[in-house]
């Protein structure tokens, strides 16, 4: 059969393993890159060697960066960073100006942490902000989640754009520092602007189970200044190789792996072991943070399996070549194919 037609049957069979089958994405990413090399007349042997290669490109780079942003965030959020930080803007905006206090913690909490965590850690925060203004939840809500949303899916800190910048062979500094400047006209339009709007067409209450005591956090709660510096801390350092190019002390700590390894034991030392914690207990939350991320990474391991499986049978070489024959605008095909496999 034609490679196209075969590799369309190979998104077929993918998305009905994960949506009818209900098969973890991981172990159905797999069996559809073994299917297509099988069906793309590639031997057995090859076929393997292929996933193998393909899962290990794509977690060489990825699997330090997002390890190393959960290990920051964790100690971020146990410390009460996240909501130190929110009530902090709160005051410096005031009530009136609420709404860009939430959107700006929203986006610097959501930088390191993981959109659920994130959500979590400052989700209270919105909670009593409707209650005392008596708003409706998405007033408030709606900057929170697209300020997390865009940060999730534009800076590379998180999984999507990482692999991204990966393996389309981006420069890793550019591709954050860009990600976060396109971020801002984004959250401002989605979340305020668009916030407001249907916050005054629909009014959602505030749930009855928010008001449930919140979970105490131990020990007193860090500094702001120090919050926000750990937050930047990573970019700072990748920001800093661009002005000293021919440096390679700067360019070795400004690489993503030094600078999230520094703020990271930063963070172990800031919000852990001058905290009180023990050695024992350091080890534990780092370890603790690095467990939500493995079955994570095993997707996207294996979501790069097939991408080599479809680099190898010639399938993105005619699929290509098929693209650029029809004059339609690429980056309207990968938008929409992109937004039809989410």
């Amino acid at each position: 059969m034609p490679i196209l037609p075969l590799t369309l049957a190979a998104v077929g069979l993918l998305l009905t393993l994960i949506l009818l089958v209900r098969l973890h994405a991981a172990l159905a990413l797999v069996i559809t890159s073994m299917a297509l090399g099988l069906a793309a007349g590639m031997s057995p042997p090859a076929v393997l060697v292929s996933i193998q290669k393909g899962f290990g490109e794509a977690l060489g780079f990825i699997a330090i960066v997002v390890g190393l942003g959960a290990v920051i965030g964790a100690y971020i959020e146990r410390s009460g960073g996240g909501r130190v930080l929110a009530d902090w803007l709160l005051e410096k905006f005031g009530r009136e100006r609420a709404i860009w206090a939430v959107l700006l913690a929203s986006f610097l909490v959501g930088l390191p942490l993981f959109f659920e965590v994130a959500f979590i850690v400052l989700i209270p925060v919105i909670w009593s902000l409707t209650k005392e203004s008596k708003k409706s939840l998405l007033y408030f809500g709606i900057p929170m989640a697209t300020a997390m949303t865009v940060a999730h899916a534009l800076v590379p800190l998180h999984p999507g754009p990482a692999a991204a910048a990966k393996l389309l062979d981006a420069d890793f500094g550019k591709a954050m520092l860009y990600g976060i400047a396109l971020s801002i006209p984004m959250i401002i339009v989605g979340g305020i602007f668009y916030g407001k709007w249907i916050a005054r067409r629909m009014f959602i209450p505030l749930p009855a189970f928010a008001d449930l005591p919140e979970v105490a956090i131990e020990g007193k709660p860090p500094a702001v200044g120090l919050v926000i510096l750990l937050l930047i801390l990573p970019v700072l350092m990748i920001a800093a190789t661009f002005l000293s190019p021919q440096n390679k002390v700067v360019q070795f700590f400004g690489h993503p792996f030094t600078a999230l390894t520094v703020t990271a034991l930063a963070s172990m030392v800031f919000l852990g072991a001058m905290r009180g914690l023990n050695r024992t207990k350091l080890a534990k939350l780092a370890a603790d943070s690095l467990a939500p991320i493995g079955g994570l990474l095993f997707i996207m391991g294996a979501g790069g399996g097939l991408k080599q499986i479809i680099v190898d049978t010639g399938a993105g070489d005619a699929m290509g070549k098929l693209l650029v024959s029809s004059h339609v605008s690429l980056l309207l095909v990968a938008f929409l194919m992109s937004g039809l496999m989410r």
